[in-house]
């Protein structure tokens, strides 16, 4: 098991949520921190909320379906921090809508973030991660592992992750480099996360009911780079969900098609 303190970490989208409770234990652990997002107010907020006297957290405006955004990100914590240990690719976005009424930019979009996002960002961090010997994590969902009715463009963004994963895996294991996954169910929100709808509109999600907090994905994310596990799945319902779909996938797909639309945690 390694020890974070002094280890550089990357978090993307590390300005909400997930990310800024991820970049928040790693801080606690002793890390050195550089939080991504694409709002540079949300950047200051959560930058001013986690420093210590002892620490201190670089934040940098990016978005990462961009190259540009991405490049300039790792040449600056390279720069300001002179190393990068661990990256977590966290940042994504979600959509809500049939794919009959969805736009095709709508695809395009989510696959920019949530698949060529992470391997933009992963490819740039790794010759540094190479001669560190460090970590690579993926924040994936349950809807990677099984194509959800009224999700085909979220779903379908995010189940590459699981195949870039394993694969860059297989290239830097005799490197040393650790690569890991991590399936995440329904998780508690901040009150004014957004996703998209079918036409690419920015809604609030709406959604009565999780599983996990945002704590609990902060913590298994950092148990994933102590231990070098290299796939996790989220909450006694998410193992559930991926032991039927593995061995009843036409009993999963029944449920699915029949329930998944008109649950609430499918509300927009």
């Amino acid at each position: 098991m390694i020890n974070l303190k002094g280890k550089s970490v990357l978090i993307t989208g590390g300005s909400k949520g997930i990310g800024r409770e991820t970049a928040r234990m790693f801080v606690e652990s002793g890390a050195r921190v550089t939080i991504t997002g694409r709002s540079a107010e949300d950047l200051v907020k959560t930058r001013k909320e986690l420093e210590t006297s002892s620490s201190s957290i670089l934040s940098v405006v990016a978005d990462v379906s961009r190259e540009e955004d991405c490049r300039r990100t790792v040449d600056t914590v390279i720069a300001e921090m002179g190393s990068i240990d661990v990256l977590i690719n966290n940042a994504g976005m979600s959509a809500r809508g049939l794919c009959s009424e969805s736009s095709i930019e709508l695809y395009q979009t989510l696959v920019g973030i949530n698949f060529l996002g992470p391997v933009m960002m992963s490819r740039l961090c790794l010759k540094e991660i190479q001669r560190n010997k460090g970590s690579i994590v993926f924040i994936s969902t349950l809807a990677a592992l099984k194509g959800i009715p009224g999700l085909s463009h979220y779903s379908s963004s995010k189940m590459p992750l699981t195949a870039f994963s394993e694969s860059i895996r297989g290239e830097l294991k005799k490197d040393g480099v650790h690569i890991s996954i991590i399936y995440v169910g329904f998780t508690g929100n901040d009150p004014d996360k957004t996703i998209y709808d079918s036409q690419g509109n920015r809604v609030p999600l709406k959604r009565s009911k999780n599983n996990l907090t945002q704590q609990d994905v902060a913590s298994a994310v950092v148990r994933a780079v102590l231990g070098r596990k290299e796939i996790i799945t989220l909450s006694v319902l998410g193992k559930l969900a991926a032991f039927f779909y593995r061995f009843f996938p036409r009993l999963s797909e029944l449920v699915l098609t029949k329930q998944a639309l008109k649950s609430p945690q499918y509300e927009e």
